[in-house]
């Protein structure tokens, strides 16, 4: 029987499966991510896990918010005032 296509993950990876006797025979075949350009990249990581996206915002807002805390502070003991 021949293989079939199960699926294409945005990964990049083409699973296929082959019945034999009973059995699944399952094969990865792995996309190079680092050959794509930086939106289809964006879009592969958005595909498999979209948290990710609320999870940078996150992270890029609390970033702000401790720079704009701590670089006064920083300023302050690098010019010995503190």
């Amino acid at each position: 029987m021949p293989g079939f296509l199960l699926g294409e993950f945005s990964s990049g990876a083409i699973v296929s499966a082959q019945a034999q006797r009973g059995a699944v025979q399952v094969e990865e075949v792995e996309k190079d991510l680092g050959a794509l350009t930086t939106e289809q990249q964006r879009a592969a990581v958005m595909a498999d896990a979209p948290e990710l996206a609320a999870l940078l915002a996150d992270l890029q807002s609390s970033l702000a918010e401790v720079r704009s805390r701590v670089g006064p502070l920083l300023k302050e003991v690098h010019n010995s005032s503190l």
